[in-house]
Order: C-alpha cells, then structure tokens, then sequence
C-alpha cells in the first residue's frame, strides 16, 4: 500500500443564500457541488473533471447514493449505522466508519477497518464560510 502526503481542501459557500459549495486547493477551485432539490439533498458535484450524482434515498432508513460517470466506484452507497455514524464498504470490500475524532472536538474522519483516519473534516472557526 502506498502512502500518499495529506491534501488540504477548503470547502467555500459562495453566497450565504445559495446552497452551492466550491473546492479550493491553493487559491484555485477543483471543484464544486450544486443542489438541485429544495428539501432532499440531491446535488451534482463536480471534482476534477469528474461528475458524480448524489441523491438521498430511503423512507424509514435514508441514505446516500454517489453516481459517476464510470470507473471502478461508478456506484457508491453510504448508509448511517443504527448509533449514527455512516458507513461505507469500498469496492475493495473494506469498511469505512465516519465518526467524530474526539467527544469535545467538532472534528470528524472516516477511519478505515484498522481505525487508522483515511480522511479528517475540521471547521475553521472564523467568520468566514470556510471548512
């Protein structure tokens, strides 16, 4: 397995009555989400020329489903455990848990089968819309 260097995005809303979001990587975008329902969080998101779907699904139990327009992770489907956390098995039929890093800390990561983090989300306490 290789080990890649961490890669820092920053997630930017745009507009504070719109509920699109952009991707920043030194100072150019990489990306961007845009909602295309009102209520369910249906939204298109494109990331490096890639184009995935996102929609939510479900009645009683919701979860989200990501489209791509092909390759090896064309479907992905990430369900909340029964505690709250997502969970998510890869194509390579690992599993990866979503949850918060610390109790006191609004820091989460998913984390691997190893409870090593593969990927840390922190908000940026300013006054900005940045995460």
């Amino acid at each position: 397995m290789t080990q890649s260097s961490p890669l820092e995005i920053t997630v930017i809303k745009p507009h504070w009555l719109k509920r699109g979001l952009q991707l920043i990587h030194h100072n150019s975008s990489v990306g961007k989400i845009e909602f295309t329902g009102r209520i369910r969080m249906d939204a298109v998101a494109t990331i490096l020329d890639e184009r995935w779907k996102i929609t939510q699904s479900g009645f009683w139990k919701t979860f989200l489903e990501f489209r791509g327009g092909g390759g090896p992770f064309s479907k992905i489907k990430v369900a909340p455990t029964f505690t709250g956390k997502l969970e998510w098995t890869g194509s390579d039929d690992k599993n990866y848990l979503f949850r918060k890093i610390k109790w006191w800390k609004n820091t989460w990561a998913w984390y691997d089968e190893d409870q090593n983090p593969v990927i840390e989300i922190r908000p940026d306490h300013s006054l900005t819309n940045k995460q």
